[in-house]
């Protein structure tokens, strides 16, 4: 997703448009706010870039997200990236998942 740009997402087979709306600099930074830890926050505000591996969800046990994002004079672009676990390396459904990440 890209300041300007309308957001979409990538399916195996085509690109889906998921709005008819551009997405403005405010909403990209809501979304970053939301999906970055505050570390990674940080670390978009210092260097431009930034990548934070999501904790697993509860609902999806056996699937892992990644964010990236970057901010540049174009504007900001985020990434919402889901991860290809291998069988062997997944975490059972009956395995509670990690706790959220501590604040700070």
């Amino acid at each position: 997703m890209h300041t300007g740009n309308r957001p979409y997402l990538v399916t195996r087979m085509k690109e889906v448009e998921m709005a008819t709306d551009v997405l403005t600099p405010r909403a990209v930074l809501s979304l970053t706010r939301s999906l970055l830890s505050n570390r990674a926050l940080r670390t978009l505000r210092t260097s431009g870039l930034a990548h934070y591996d999501c904790p697993v969800l509860a609902d999806l046990p056996r699937e892992r997200f990644a964010v990236a994002a970057s901010i540049s004079p174009d504007g900001m672009w985020l990434e919402v990236r889901r991860l290809r676990v291998p069988e062997r390396d997944a975490i059972p459904n009956d395995v509670p998942p990690a706790a959220a990440p501590v604040s700070g």
